[in-house]
Parts: structure tokens; sequence; C-alpha cells
């Protein structure tokens, strides 16, 4: 909608012509104040949403970067080796600490931080 300009010759003579375009001004700018209104309300909520989800992706990332830790703590990799002077197989047992796989949640926790 195209507005014409409010004349200040025109609000001296207070002629109709300009309470007509006044009126129009008016319902314009209410009509900008409701659209403005709406998109903060739309901005807080999406505020809102956006700190919930980060809260709740950290615990995810915390709760997946302990298992994870949990479960290499307890991976136990067998295998044989040979010794060099005796020849005899000794089974050795070892205790996987590094991970073979990076662990998102931790990355997840690292990019958010």
């Amino acid at each position: 909608m195209v507005l014409k300009p409010l004349e200040f010759s025109e609000c001296l003579a207070d002629t109709p012509w300009f309470r007509q375009n006044l009126h129009e001004h008016e319902v314009a700018l209410e009509d900008a104040y409701k659209s403005i209104k709406n998109i903060e309300t739309q901005c807080r909520e999406l505020i809102s949403c956006t700190r919930t989800l980060l809260a709740e992706k950290r615990e995810h990332s915390h709760l997946q970067s302990s298992t994870r830790t949990a479960q290499l703590d307890e991976v136990v990799v067998r295998y044989d080796c040979v010794a060099a002077a005796s020849r005899s197989r000794c089974d050795r047992l070892h205790t996987v600490r590094e991970p073979v796989q990076p662990r998102p949640g931790k990355l997840v926790t690292t990019v958010q931080l």
C-alpha cells in the first residue's frame, strides 16, 4: 500500500482529505506495529527453543561421551604374540584406552563451547 505524503498546508487547513490521509497513515502504522510485535514474539520463542535445544544437546553429548569412555575402558583385546627368543606363545590382555573412532559427544561439547 502506497501512502500519500502528509502535507503541512493541508494540516493547517484541516481538510477532509488530510483527515482521510492521516487515518490511512495510522492504519498503516498499526499494521506495522502488529507485524513487529509478531516478529518479536516469534524471535523470543526461537531463542527459548534454541536454549532448550542446546541444553539437551549438551546433556546428550555428556551422556554419550561418558558412555563411550566406559565402554572403551571395558574393551579388552586379546592377541597372541610370539616371543622371538623362546618361540612360545603368550596371551596378553591389553585394555584399549584410545577410541577407534572419534567421540561425537565430545566433539559436540567442544563445538558448543
